[in-house]
């Protein structure tokens, strides 16, 4: 057997019995059960409102909403609007007075904010101390001494980590494919390569986490130190996406320009003393100025923090909107934010291709930080001295 297998099945079974890995595995699992559980109450939910879209439509605000559309309709098609402006708004009405059945890959979706912050956890915790432990206990200087390469030592414990990441993310998505199908819902082909594009992308999310906090064990002296470093940048990263949407603000402002006037009082609905929605929807200057400036700002956001993992898979803050999973787990195009993205549901079908092709940078960029950091822990356990 090569030395990087014997290192890594060691590494694997060391994983696999400790109690560090043991303990969020299990939260992993109960968080998949709930994600999953919740998902598919929420799905229910939707093919009710599929089978009976009466129930839907009999809502106040349901009625308010498809009455200010259809007025939006027709005013548009009084001021001469662009076909497709006006193809746009019956679309958004269709989806309203004929909803789409929904897909069962929305139950899935529901797991990708647990990933992201749960998935960021299990990688570093992995690797912080890859290194740095065995530097600590003085097992290091016997592995090298041994006849086997630093080469190999470190390929093996790379190869063991990521075997056991793999394996812990499988049992929670069969897990979770187990509950759906015992729930009664059978997922199709593309619904089974969805999943199976998210697992893949999710594995690699962790172990982008994974080779960051091996770096920082390889970098650094201690194993204390490493985890300082590792907590350090997984803070630094979170602070970063919380200032990128207030700078992404500002400039969208700058961008857009100021707002235009808008009558409040004649919003107010004179009964209940709350904003009138039809009235607000069909200030369709007012709207288009806040959908441009909310959609600009969610855009700059989401390019200024292109170089986070945490948004690249979870998106806009992590929420699981824009990000890979929701981009992977979305049968229709992944919408820019706006003060209409709930409201305003796609009907457009695209593949699996044209999915990962529209965060394909997101990916890259994963991919690159997972090999960057990789490269910087083989050069420096490489040149480490272990005396």
């Amino acid at each position: 057997m090569r030395p990087e297998l014997i290192v890594a099945e060691k590494e694997f079974r060391d994983h696999l019995a400790s109690k560090r890995f043991l303990i969020i595995f299990v939260i992993l699992m109960l968080l998949s059960f709930y994600g999953v559980y919740s998902g598919m109450d929420a799905y229910n939910k939707k093919l009710d409102q599929y089978k009976n879209p009466a129930l839907v439509m009999d809502q106040p605000y349901m009625k308010e909403l498809v009455n200010s559309l259809q007025k939006q309709i027709q005013d548009a098609e009084a001021r001469g609007d662009s076909p497709e402006s006006i193809q746009d708004l019956r679309d958004q009405l269709n989806s309203y007075t004929n909803p789409p059945m929904p897909s069962v890959l929305e139950v899935f979706n529901s797991m990708v904010i647990f990933f992201t912050f749960l998935g960021m956890i299990l990688g570093a915790a992995m690797g912080f101390d890859q290194i740095s432990r065995e530097k600590d206990e003085g097992s290091l200087k016997f592995l090298v001494s041994s006849p086997i390469y630093r080469d190999a030592i470190i390929n093996g414990k790379t190869i063991g980590a990521i075997t056991t990441l793999a394996v812990a993310l499988a049992a929670a998505f069969l897990l979770a494919i187990a509950i759906v199908m015992l729930r009664g819902v059978v997922p199709g082909l593309d619904d089974l390569l969805r999943i199976a594009a998210f697992f893949v992308a999710a594995l690699l999310y962790c172990t982008v986490f994974f080779a960051i906090a091996m770096m920082m064990s390889a970098v650094t002296k201690s194993t204390s130190l490493s985890v300082i470093c590792t907590v350090g940048l997984v803070v630094l990263l979170i602070v970063f996406s919380i200032l990128a949407l207030i700078v992404s603000g500002f400039i969208a402002q700058a961008i857009i320009g100021p707002a235009p006037a808008m009558d409040y009082g004649a919003l107010m609905n004179n009964s209940t003393g709350s904003m009138n929605v039809s009235s607000i929807m069909s200030n369709s200057e007012y709207m288009n100025y806040s959908n441009k400036l909310v959609a600009a700002e969610f855009q700059i956001s989401d390019t200024i923090t292109t170089v986070s993992p945490v948004n690249d898979f979870g998106g806009f803050m992590g929420l699981g909107m824009g990000g890979i999973g929701n981009a992977i787990l979305s049968k229709t195009p992944v919408q820019s934010l706006s003060l209409t993205m709930v409201m305003t549901p796609s009907t457009k079908q695209i593949s699996l291709l044209d999915s990962l092709a529209s965060v394909w940078v997101k990916i890259m960029v994963l991919i690159v930080e997972m090999v960057v950091a990789f490269a910087i822990s083989y050069v420096a356990f490489m040149r480490m001295d272990i005396r």
